[in-house]
């Protein structure tokens, strides 16, 4: 599926750039923790296509961007309903625009969508 991101109320859209090899399993398990046990979402949809560019010349497939569906109280800044792994953090050491967050628990094929790939 593809499209612009929508953002349902009390939802936040957030960006997940990885391989199209890595999305055929995203789409059907989630998105999961990955070697450095967590994943990465980020506010910016140029980080995340700069994210997706690394991850598929790792793998040798093509750039996928993710649209990430997340209770909007887990990324705000000390959220009420933010679970203790999921932290929040800036690309300041990466040259990246915008703010990312970690967060070392799954996330449910049906909170992702693709937006391009």
């Amino acid at each position: 599926m593809t499209g612009s991101p929508r953002q349902p109320s009390g939802w936040a859209v957030l960006y997940h750039g990885t391989s199209q090899a890595a999305w055929e399993q995203i789409r059907r398990e989630g998105l999961r923790p990955g070697p450095r046990a967590c994943a990465h979402v980020c506010d910016s949809l140029a980080a995340a296509r700069q994210y997706a560019e690394q991850a598929a010349r790792r793998d040798r497939s093509a750039p996928a961007v993710l649209a990430v569906t997340l209770p909007a109280c887990q990324v705000q800044p000390n959220g009420s309903c933010a679970p203790p792994y999921f932290r929040d953090s800036w690309h300041e050491d990466s040259g990246m625009p915008g703010r990312a967050w970690e967060h070392d628990a799954p996330v449910a094929p049906s909170q992702i969508r693709l937006l391009s790939g």
